[in-house]
């Protein structure tokens, strides 16, 4: 049991194994072999990386756990080199493990081990005693290295993303930015990327709802609340769509070029968790991510899993009052992002949902309690790799209250309408002409402060002020350029957080006119 605890299943199996066949009676055995096989086809796969071979630095790189028949050597699970040129497997007949070259595999049997590298005798892959003292052979006898073997060791993780910035001014910011989602690193809850050498970070911005990126000692101020920045994606959008329309801090001015963002296809991927261990067997199972904005929990991803009928799927979720990970019925969603707390099953505290620690361990509501569940938790992680996590295919079960949905408005946007001799395009040029009081073909902040009156905005100058400046930001101007009639179509067509779409009538309303 201790074996298998520790991950070595196939060494528990062959104690469970021996024990059984001097007693085939014997019932702790049996269900002891059940029980094994049953943990080793949860668990998630490993990974473990060799260093500090010299002759054979090949063998110095990250090698990846695989259990598939075809890759089973000698009854035990094989490891392999991302590059599949070299293979780590147990040598029955030295009883250590060894490594040599992909080709070399098919001569491997009970009579021959062939290799070039080999760990001590009778020890685990996985054990600590194996971070040193492996053998090298140098063409006529086996060398010992104390310093070369297992360097670290640890579940398969989902890969984390990489983004690459292009186009900007400052050329520190060209550059790729990796993904970082512990806790220490995230910002209003979310993940952050941080560049190669760690200078800069690029954070969820919840006062303006958009991505931003700041120097890296400017981590505590932003997580403090503080809107610190040196440039700035679209508005209301995912960092995994942006591809232009980034803005940049030049000479103390918001400027906007061509910069954006370039994203590799595996970094797309929808990531996905598989549970396993609950008593409830409709939780476990695989949960695929979720990051269109409707669906997003504390401006956090979810992690959905379809059931039978709509109101029988699941769904996890970054609880922000727990700071933990959470899971419950589909049909809860809209309360959940009320702000209600509801839950039928609960991760460690203040870890994330890829984190290794989060693996097992999580907690289950019985319905008068919350139960601890040694063995239940995160089976598998991995990726979706003809689903990427851009595309706008909805989930159905989670499809709520359209109110909730939608704009908060009486009426939702019509087709455009034509009055005759009006078209929707000449109704909005007399609206931006109408609130042009000086000519000049722009909107200045005072005549657009007119403009937003009419559709409802009830705040003060100031917060006119940082309005204004946003929504020029948003559609690509500057406070000094203003908003020209162009800018003021595109505004007032977009239905998006970023838009500020009117109905034919309301723009027929704002010109004192009636409208059908």
């Amino acid at each position: 049991v201790v074996k298998s605890e520790l991950g070595w299943y196939r060494d528990a199996a062959e104690d469970f194994q021996k024990a059984f066949k001097l007693d085939p009676s014997d019932k702790v055995a049996k269900w002891g072999l059940q029980w094994v096989k049953q943990q080793e086809s949860q668990a998630p796969l490993r990974v473990l990386l060799l260093n500090g071979f010299q002759r054979m630095s090949a063998m110095n790189t990250t090698y990846v756990e695989r259990r598939t028949p075809e890759n089973i050597i000698l009854g035990r699970e094989s490891y392999w080199s991302l590059d599949n040129q070299h293979v780590i497997y147990w040598s029955s007949q030295e009883r250590r493990w060894k490594g040599c070259r992909a080709v070399d595999v098919p001569r491997i049997s009970l009579q021959a081990s062939p290799g070039c590298i080999g760990a001590p005798e009778r020890l685990h892959i996985l054990s600590p005693s194996l971070k040193g003292g492996w053998f090298e052979w140098n063409g006529q006898q086996w060398e010992k290295l104390p310093m070369s073997g297992v360097t670290s060791f640890g579940p398969l993780p989902a890969p984390l993303r990489i983004i690459t910035l292009k186009g900007f001014w400052r050329t520190a910011v060209n550059t790729s930015f990796v993904e970082r989602r512990q806790l220490e690193f995230c910002v209003s809850c979310r993940e952050t990327y941080w560049s190669v050498d760690g200078s800069l970070f690029i954070y969820w911005c919840p006062k303006e709802s958009r991505w931003r990126g700041s120097r890296s000692q400017d981590l505590l101020k932003v997580q403090q609340g503080e809107s610190v920045a040196l440039f700035g994606a679209p508005r209301s959008s995912d960092i995994l769509s942006l591809k232009t329309g980034w803005h940049e801090l030049v000479n103390k001015e918001w400027v906007m070029n061509n910069a954006g963002v370039q994203i590799e296809a595996k970094s797309l991927r929808k990531r996905t968790v598989t549970l396993v261990g609950f008593s409830v067997e409709e939780v476990n199972g695989q949960y695929c991510e979720n990051r269109e904005k409707e669906f997003m929990v504390n401006n956090r991803e979810i992690y959905f899993k379809p059931g039978p009928t709509a109101e029988e799927g699941h769904f996890l979720y970054w609880s922000k009052v727990e700071s933990r990970w959470k899971g419950t019925v589909s049909s809860n969603l809209p309360k959940i992002q009320a702000g209600k707390q509801s839950a039928i099953i609960g991760a460690p505290q203040l870890a994330d949902l890829f984190d290794p620690a989060l693996l097992r361990g999580w907690h289950e509501w019985t319905g008068d309690d919350w139960v601890y569940r040694s063995s239940a938790g995160v089976g598998t992680m991995g990726t979706m790799r003809d689903d990427p996590v851009t595309s706008k295919t909805a989930v159905k079960a989670l499809k709520v209250d359209a109110k909730a949905r939608k704009r908060k408005r009486d009426e939702a946007p019509p087709a455009p309408a034509k009055k005759p001799g009006t078209s929707r395009e000449q109704l909005i040029k007399e609206v931006f002409k109408h609130f042009d009081e000086n000519g000049d073909q722009k909107l200045n902040a005072q005549e657009m402060l007119a403009f937003a009156s009419s559709v409802g905005f009830d705040g003060n100058a100031e917060e006119w002020k940082e309005e204004y400046r946003l929504i020029c930001e948003g559609l690509g101007r500057t406070v000094e350029q203003a908003i020209d009639a162009q800018s003021f179509l595109r505004l007032v067509n977009e239905d998006t957080d970023d838009g500020c779409y009117c109905s034919d009538k309301e723009l027929a309303g704002m010109l004192g006119r009636s409208w059908p």
